[in-house]
């Protein structure tokens, strides 16, 4: 395990990583912004030194946008110079990806959020407004299309798992979604 150190470095003095792959929209951005002014800087920004001597972003992105919005002059990172140009291209994306892979249960967060002063909306926790659902709980044409709802199923199917699998089938092709299917 490498000893990482932690560099404080002006926003400006950091380069873009240009392969970055991961997108940032304004919702992104903003929910960024939000969570640096409710907790401060609590994620520093992953930093390699490139062969120009400059601190090129290898992950953090995000983080350094949303610290230009709000004028902050300085962001804690992480010297990341340990890697070779190799692993620093492939971790950027490595990093990305695993972020990406989990899923959040609403439920137990919601637990923890429940009488909080937070506005959870704010760091990007969507209400899915009741007027887009009908007496059934779904709506083919929900007001908002620009949501993606995620809907975890579990059957005990252990009889009929091809009966099961074609009913959910049936169901993300009546309303258009995608679906993937993993047995436990």
């Amino acid at each position: 395990m490498p000893d990482l150190t932690i560099i404080e470095l002006p926003v400006g003095a950091l380069v873009d990583y240009a392969n970055n792959s991961k997108e940032h929209d304004r919702a992104n951005v903003d929910a960024i912004k939000a969570s640096i002014e409710a907790f401060g800087m609590c994620d520093p920004v992953g930093v390699w030194r490139n062969p120009e001597g400059e601190y090129e972003i290898v992950e953090g992105h995000g983080r350094k946008m949303a610290l230009q919005e709000l004028g902050h002059d300085t962001v804690p990172c992480i010297d990341l110079s340990h890697l070779t140009d190799e692993e620093r291209r492939v971790y950027s994306h490595v990093h990305n990806q695993t972020a990406l892979m989990g899923d959040l249960d609403l439920e137990i967060a919601e637990l923890d959020f429940d009488g909080t002063e937070f506005d959870m909306e704010a760091f990007g926790f969507d209400a899915i407004p009741d007027d887009d659902f009908d007496e059934t709980g779904l709506d083919a044409e929900p007001k908002d299309k620009s949501r993606r709802v995620r809907v975890s199923i579990l059957f005990d199917c252990k009889p009929d798992y091809d009966a099961a699998h074609e009913a959910i089938d049936n169901l993300a092709e009546q309303y258009g979604a995608t679906v993937s299917v993993a047995m436990e």
